[in-house]
C-alpha cells in the first residue's frame, strides 16, 4: 500500500473490525502514522461500528434460537393451560349430577297388556322386541306420552333390537311396530323412572 494514497472506507472498516489480514494491516498502519485525513476517518469508522453493536445488542432476540426457545416454551405453557382446562371441564362433567346417570339400559319388551317395564335414565337404551315378527323391514317408531316422536328407524333383522342413541327424559315410552303397508303390528310400553 501507497502510504500517499488514501484508504478505502471497506478497508479502514475492516481494519478496525479487526478482520484485515495481518499482511495488509501492517501496511495500513504505515500509512496511518503518516496520513491525519484516514486517522479521522478511522476514528469515524470506529464509532460508527461502536454505535451499529449497541443497537444489535438492544434489538429483541426473537429471531435467534434463544428466542425461538422463549417461543417454543411460551406455546408449551398455552397447551399445558388448555390440557389442565380440559381436565376441568372433564372433571365438572363427571361430578355433574347428569353424570351419575347411567350409560347403558338394556330392556325386553312384549306386546302384552299388562304391566310397564321400567328403567333407570341412561345415556343409550337398547331394546328387545320379543314377539317382533320375523320381517326384518319393519319400522319402528318410538314415541312418548303425548304422542310426540322420539326414534324411528328399522330393528336389527336377526335380534330384533332397536338401539336408541340418547338419553330418554323420566316419562312414559311406546314403541310401535308397523307392517310394510303402515298399519299398527304391535305396541310396547315402558317408562323410564325419575333419576
Amino acid at each position: 500500500m501507497s502510504a500517499t494514497l488514501h484508504q478505502s472506507d471497506e478497508l479502514l472498516e475492516l481494519y478496525a473490525l479487526g478482520r484485515l489480514p495481518d499482511s495488509d494491516s501492517a501496511s495500513l498502519e504505515e500509512h496511518l502514522l503518516v496520513c491525519e485525513l484516514c486517522r479521522e476517518r478511522l476514528d469515524q469508522v470506529e464509532a460508527y461500528a461502536l454505535a451499529l453493536r449497541s443497537a444489535i445488542a438492544q434489538e429483541p432476540v426473537s429471531a435467534t434460537a434463544d428466542g425461538w426457545f422463549r417461543e417454543f416454551f411460551q406455546f408449551r405453557n398455552l397447551l399445558f393451560a388448555g390440557g389442565f382446562a380440559a381436565a376441568v371441564l372433564l372433571a365438572v362433567l363427571y361430578l355433574h349430577p347428569r353424570a351419575n346417570i347411567a350409560p347403558f339400559a338394556s330392556l325386553e319388551l312384549t306386546a302384552m297388556r299388562g304391566n310397564m317395564v321400567s328403567i333407570q335414565p341412561a345415556r343409550e337404551t337398547d331394546i328387545l322386541l320379543a314377539d317382533a315378527p320375523a320381517q326384518s323391514s319393519t319400522p319402528v317408531q318410538m314415541v312418548d306420552a303425548s304422542g310426540g316422536t322420539v326414534w324411528n328407524g328399522i330393528p336389527e333383522p336377526v335380534s330384533h333390537r332397536i338401539r336408541v342413541m340418547k338419553q330418554l327424559a323420566p316419562g312414559s315410552y311406546f314403541v310401535r311396530l308397523f307392517d310394510s303397508n303402515g298399519g299398527l303390528l304391535h305396541e310396547y310400553g315402558f317408562q323410564v323412572q325419575a333419576p
